[in-house]
């Protein structure tokens, strides 16, 4: 595994190339780097160095300073076909012990951008939202929104751990660690008595060879780190005590009466929540809106019916909730693919 060594003595960084990018905030030596995937030109902007790419209306702008320790680790990797048909992969990753200059203001990237603090402190900010990186803190951010982040001021060093992820199981898996639909309200996972680094650290070695067990390792663990986060999360989101298990017996009551009228109204009787609260805590624990997961429940209902029963069309989609036939059928071709009948055809009739 390759490690950063100091600017000052001249030794190469990350994937076999010289680091030449940033400035040292002690000896003020301008570095250029020239990354696997992709090139940047440097120029200085006041302290700091500045890198511009695609020039024009997409411009993206790049500011850093690579204040580090000489253990650093940066890793890169130019994904192939199989690993981007993955649902998450890893593209850069790294282990810094970023000193107090340490660090990074980016315009935008294609990526989202993982973060895990071993020791000391860091920030991140993204619009007008700005948190601290304390240690066992994890955050998930999206790099489509200008945001900067580094050494947290008054802090001598943020010893952390961070990778460029993406695939196609991201954007559902941000949307549960997000606590804003615009992606801007930044939110910490405290990790108490978890240590990700170990994870880190496997998905390190996974990146360094190009095998596709070593590939499918990668996102195994990359899905597992998120998943940690969000069980985390999810048992500690600030909500009062009772919330979750109000929200799944919510839950098994619209699975139980999916067949009946339900009414956004029944719920908040049910549950003396406020409409925006059920919503939001509903989407939180079950992962949808009451609606969708009501009609949701109704399609499977009708699975059963279509596999089980004589039933017509029809009689199943009066049986499960819907008004009429044409609008049940529409429905369920656009969740299963399959019209009703098809589905019939090709399903094992249960005995």
């Amino acid at each position: 595994m390759e490690k950063y060594n100091s600017p000052d003595s001249g030794n190469d960084f990350g994937s076999g190339k010289n680091l030449k990018s940033g400035r040292n905030a002690e000896t003020g030596k301008t570095l250029k780097s020239e990354k696997d995937s992709e090139s940047e030109r440097v120029s200085e902007s006041g302290n700091n160095a500045a890198a511009r790419k695609n020039k024009g209306s997409g411009e993206e702008n790049l500011r850093y300073v690579m204040d580090v320790g000489p253990q650093s680790i940066w890793l890169r990797t130019t994904p192939g076909a199989l690993v981007l048909q993955q649902p998450f992969y890893c593209t850069e990753a790294g282990h810094f012990m970023a000193r107090p200059h340490f660090s990074t203001a980016r315009s935008k990237k294609e990526s989202y951008l993982l973060f895990y603090t071993a020791a000391g402190t860091g920030f991140v900010k993204q619009g007008k939202s700005e948190v601290r990186m304390n240690p066992g803190d994890a955050l998930l951010i999206d790099c489509r929104i200008p945001q900067s982040y580094g050494t947290a001021p008054g802090f001598d060093a943020w010893d952390h751990y961070w990778m460029h992820i993406d695939g196609s199981g991201l954007k559902a898996m941000f949307n549960i660690l997000s606590d804003s639909p615009d992606a801007e309200k930044l939110s910490p996972v405290s990790m108490p008595g978890i240590n990700l680094a170990s994870s880190f650290e496997s998905i390190f070695r996974s990146m360094q060879q190009s095998d596709t067990e070593s590939t499918v390792e990668t996102g195994l663990s990359v899905h597992r780190i998120l998943a940690r986060m969000a069980e985390e999360k999810l048992a500690h989101n600030g909500a009062a005590p009772d919330t979750r298990e109000r929200i799944l017996e919510t839950a098994d009551y619209i699975r139980a009466h999916c067949g009946e009228e339900i009414t956004i109204d029944d719920l908040l009787t049910r549950t003396h929540f406020s409409k925006s609260y059920l919503m939001s805590q509903f989407r939180q624990y079950i992962g949808t809106t009451p609606h969708s997961f009501l009609v949701n429940c109704r399609i499977t209902e009708a699975k059963k019916l279509l596999s089980l029963s004589d039933l017509t069309v029809g009689e199943i989609a009066h049986e499960v909730g819907f008004q009429d036939e044409s609008h049940f059928s529409a429905r369920f071709s656009s969740l299963t693919g399959q019209s009703p009948l098809q589905y019939r055809k090709c399903t094992i009739r249960q005995a």
